[in-house]
């Protein structure tokens, strides 16, 4: 890895880099620019391949992006240089932290992640960054302020 920085992002995030149509996506688009150039390394839970694979049905569903786009971009997310992580361990720790805390499963997988790496997961979820309180869980708004390079 380098000298990057590891962080976890989820899919509210990936979706602020492919559809234009999001809000805010200035700190999502600085955060790819900083991946792309090698700042920044990203760690994922495996169950982001499956999350982003429906993000994209779901967008050409609601004719937010042209399907043969949405199979590009789907295929350039595949081809990314993501960590992947998966356990039995780090599921089973998932599916507490999801019932304890009252999120969804596939919430829990990224704040789950984060605590057990030590390393900051960004969302443009507000509700969940509220709800889970951890100074690990960070609003994406945050991204450019967080994050320091030489």
């Amino acid at each position: 890895m380098g000298n990057s920085s590891q962080i976890i992002v989820d899919t509210s995030v990936f979706g602020k880099w492919y559809l234009n149509d999001e809000q805010d996506r200035e700190p999502a688009l600085h955060l790819q620019y900083d991946y792309l150039r090698g700042r920044i390394s990203i760690v994922l839970p495996s169950i982001a391949l499956d999350e982003v694979g429906n993000l994209f049905k779901s967008s050409v569903k609601r004719l937010r992006i042209d399907k043969q786009v949405a199979v590009e971009a789907y295929k350039e997310f595949l081809d990314s240089d993501f960590f992947l992580h998966t356990s039995h361990d780090l599921l089973n720790m998932s599916i507490v932290s999801a019932i304890e805390l009252d999120i969804s499963f596939y919430d829990a997988s990224y704040v789950v992640l984060a605590e057990h790496l030590h390393i900051p997961f960004y969302t443009s979820d507000e509700r969940l960054v509220k709800k889970v309180k951890s100074t690990l869980v960070i609003s994406l708004k945050e991204y450019p302020k967080t994050q320091r390079f030489n």
